[in-house]
């Protein structure tokens, strides 16, 4: 399970692995995919989800690539309102939209 808060709108894990997104809905924020999820992450105008496969799936308003994500596998993902970032399965950090630049070098454990 897993739950989220953003600016307008939540989303949540069920204990199926299922997402449901409630509040305001413009842009699609309510319309999170189909799928099994481990992570969740919500954010102004988009939220992002770590598939139990470790890839990411993004959905909601497309500013400046922040439906954009990177191939995995990670295990965590957080949107902010320009640009999200996900820790990969080695530790290192990626990330996509408007700054994308995480800690070069630099492994989390």
């Amino acid at each position: 399970l897993d739950l989220s808060v953003g600016s307008s709108h939540s989303c949540a894990i069920r204990t199926d692995g299922t997402i449901e997104c409630w509040g305001l809905g413009h842009g699609g924020l309510l319309d999170a995919p189909d799928g099994s999820y481990s992570s969740v992450s919500a954010s102004r105008n988009h939220s992002c989800a770590v598939r139990v496969d470790g890839n990411v799936e993004c959905w909601g308003l497309d500013y400046s690539g922040l439906l954009d994500a990177p191939n995995g596998p990670f295990t965590t993902v957080s949107a902010s309102p320009s640009h999200s970032c996900a820790i990969r399965t080695d530790g290192t950090i990626e990330c996509w939209g408007t700054f994308r630049a995480p800690p070069q070098g630099v492994a989390f454990h």
